[in-house]
């Protein structure tokens, strides 16, 4: 189990395709292999027009966005939480000009996007499958009751996205025993660990069926739970 907060983390100036883009990296670092989960916060400041061709990564994939036009046909409203099997082309990601905002949130690392339509040889015979959208209104988010509120599965491998909303003190929810692992994300609220308090934007990552040892304080928690599928073979 990890717990990392956004306080403190350094943000990189960067570009991409010729855009700005200002990327946090939580654990792992965008576009390196090294072991272990990788998240990230990519910033697009506005420019209206595409800000991400449609493309492919080598593994699985959830990203949460925050800000943004449209993930292919799917308009950003709210919050909107998108999940892609690794091989799986997705995208375009579309700025109206106000500006790109998201979370990629990964169990495995991932080299970078693999564009298309010039990557179409780097995909495996067969691979590739599910491309999955949920949208949560904010307002929504900020009424749910107490207690877990699944928005997506679980499916049998493992899959899912949930969102829970904890009182004072309670834990976090279990990970998914089936799955890869599960990365927990703080909407709202606070967590406490052996560490202290923390606050959003937070990010916990947990093994396949672990309870992390992080509660809710203060006035409670708002947490997003997802569930990575079991690793294909």
């Amino acid at each position: 189990m990890r717990v990392i907060p956004a306080q403190g983390l350094k943000t990189i100036e960067d570009e991409h395709q010729s855009r700005r883009v200002r990327i946090t990296n939580f654990c792992g670092t965008r576009g390196q292999t090294a072991a272990g989960p990788q998240v990230f916060l990519v910033d697009y400041p506005g420019e209206a027009g595409v800000a991400v061709r449609p493309h492919f990564h080598s593994v699985d994939q959830f990203q949460v966005f925050f800000n943004g036009d449209r993930v292919g046909k799917h308009e950003v409203a709210g919050r909107l939480v998108h999940y892609a099997d690794a091989y799986t082309s997705y995208g375009p990601i579309v700025d109206d000009g106000d500006g790109v905002t998201y979370l990629t949130v990964r169990a495995r690392p991932d080299s970078g996007p693999k564009y298309m339509p010039e990557s179409r040889s780097q995909r495996p015979a067969g691979a590739g499958g599910r491309q999955l959208t949920v949208y949560r209104d904010t307002d929504a988010l900020d009424r749910a009751a107490d207690g877990t509120q699944w928005l997506l599965g679980p499916f049998d491998d493992g899959l899912a996205i949930s969102v829970a909303r904890l009182g004072a003190g309670d834990q976090l929810p279990a990970g998914q025993p089936a799955g890869d692992a599960t990365i927990y994300l703080l909407l709202d609220g606070t967590l406490a660990d052996g560490g202290g308090t923390h606050g959003a934007t937070t990010v916990v990552t947990a093994g396949p069926g672990e309870v992390p040892a992080v509660r809710a304080a203060g006035d409670g928690a708002l947490v997003l739970c997802l569930g990575f599928p079991e690793p294909r073979v």
